[in-house]
């Protein structure tokens, strides 16, 4: 069987997508699933780019100490488009066994033609054959040293440097091969419209495969789709939203409860949103607000599909934002580098700095500073992020209460004591949980109401 148009279509949109993941866009605001639905490309090939996409931005650093072996200079020298080629190339090569690899080569030579110049798909030719008819056998993987882990197992070295202090070797490798593996997919059954049983048995009439989860039990893992998830009617009638287990935990903690007032900061997309409003029984209020007016479109929009009504939205920079009331509960999803989701968010990792965790901090204690002065007396905050590195997480809570003694630290006391800190507050970690890792401090006002 001949692959020819349709391979090169889901090659060239696979090197669309990969490139701008390479100018700094993610796969978030790229919209994955979207974009390749759109594309027109039929579902086997939209699969294909999937592969590739996802593939090369988990296994970059083997690629590239591959590719090496095959080039007489850097990698790095080449033009953008030329390397994101080559890695495509590679990663096709090295692990997709059912396209030939002369197709491969063939098919990365005609791409480098469209997008580059003869010359360099000459170089996209020489590199890609010698690599498909030199492949060295398998080496058993050394995993002794930070350079070692982090080109074996994809990540970047300052990653693998700051686990390693903080969960030691063996903890970190576990870690970087979950990343590594295929994520799994959770559902949150909308208690405004279903039970998760009741889900569980709309998605058998739908022939979705899924199953109950171990820590929470609105959540289904989905196994198989028999379509796109957009056009299932359980999704259009607003049965269900996606959403990690780690994130509905880091919601639930807040312990939102009817006819109370609460303020949910940086909400965008909304699921933490649509989960305290199911809390509440769509009674009370919600101020959900974000600085993105694109992302805060998906609040709108999820919360008219799950039939959230009790739910305001307001556009602006949570540290100046002023109310004309205080809130009984307030959630805060702080801005953070996401390193608890590098398994979910394939090119998160190649998009941070290490000088990110510094400027995110900064940014996280100022929203806590401004959120204790919009909260009730003997009101509650939750600090939460998608984060698993402490500077984050515990020195920021740390650092808030150093400044706010009239406040205090609240150990949970509901949730399983493996997803806890010795502090009792939320960890969450993929390689222990088979889920995003997070965290979630809950904090007390210990101001009481005046009286009149």
């Amino acid at each position: 069987m001949k692959h020819t148009k349709p391979l090169q279509s889901a090659r060239k949109l696979a090197w669309e997508i990969l490139s701008k993941v390479e100018g700094g866009s993610s796969l978030l605001e790229l919209s994955l699933p979207e974009t390749l639905q759109r594309s027109g490309l039929e579902i086997r090939d939209q699969k294909l780019a999937e592969k590739i996409i996802k593939g090369v931005l988990e296994e970059r650093s083997h690629l590239e100490d591959h590719l090496a072996q095959c080039l007489t200079g850097k990698l790095r020298k080449l033009s953008k488009r030329v390397q994101t080629i080559l890695r495509m190339g590679a990663y096709q090569i090295l692990f997709l066994e059912r396209v030939p690899h002369e197709v491969v080569v063939n098919e990365s030579v005609k791409l480098a033609k469209q997008v580059t110049d003869r010359h360099q798909a000459n170089l996209v030719n020489a590199v890609l054959r010698k690599l498909s008819t030199h492949q060295e056998k398998p080496k058993e993987l050394q995993l002794d040293t930070v350079e070692q882990i982090a080109k074996s197992l994809s990540h970047p070295e300052w990653i693998i440097k700051r686990w390693i202090q903080q969960i030691g070797k063996d903890e970190t490798i576990a870690l970087c091969n979950q990343n590594n593996r295929q994520w799994p997919l959770y559902a949150r059954a909308n208690t405004l419209r279903c039970s998760p049983k009741e889900l569980l048995e709309v998605f058998q009439n739908e022939r979705v495969r899924a199953h109950n989860t171990e820590f929470e039990s609105s959540c289904l893992i989905i196994e198989h789709l028999p379509m796109p998830l957009t056009e299932l009617t359980s999704f259009q009638n607003g049965l269900f939203i996606i959403q990690d287990i780690s994130s509905v935990l880091m919601a639930s903690v807040l312990e939102a409860k009817p006819d109370e007032t609460i303020l949910d900061l940086c909400s965008a997309p909304g699921g933490k949103t649509t989960l305290l409003a199911a809390h509440m029984k769509n009674t009370g209020s919600i101020l959900a607000v974000d600085v993105s007016p694109e992302r805060l479109k998906k609040v709108e929009e999820n919360c008219a599909r799950l039939g959230v009504t009790n739910t305001k939205t307001l556009c602006c920079d949570a540290r100046t934002l002023t109310t004309e009331s205080l809130y009984d509960r307030i959630l805060i999803d702080a801005p953070c580098t996401g390193l608890g989701t590098l398994g979910r968010k394939k090119d998160l990792r190649w998009n941070r700095k290490e000088e990110d965790l510094h400027k995110l901090q900064e940014l996280q204690l100022q929203l806590l500073n401004h959120a204790s002065t919009l909260l009730k007396p003997s009101g509650v905050i939750v600090y939460s992020t998608c984060s698993i590195d402490s500077s984050e997480n515990e020195d920021v809570v740390d650092a808030f209460l150093l400044n706010h003694t009239d406040f205090s630290r609240e150990p949970l006391a509901g949730l399983p004591k493996e997803l806890c800190n010795e502090r009792g507050e939320v960890r969450t970690w993929p390689h222990r949980h088979n889920m995003s890792g997070g965290f979630a401090s809950v904090l007390t006002s210990r101001h009481q109401a005046q009286m009149p």
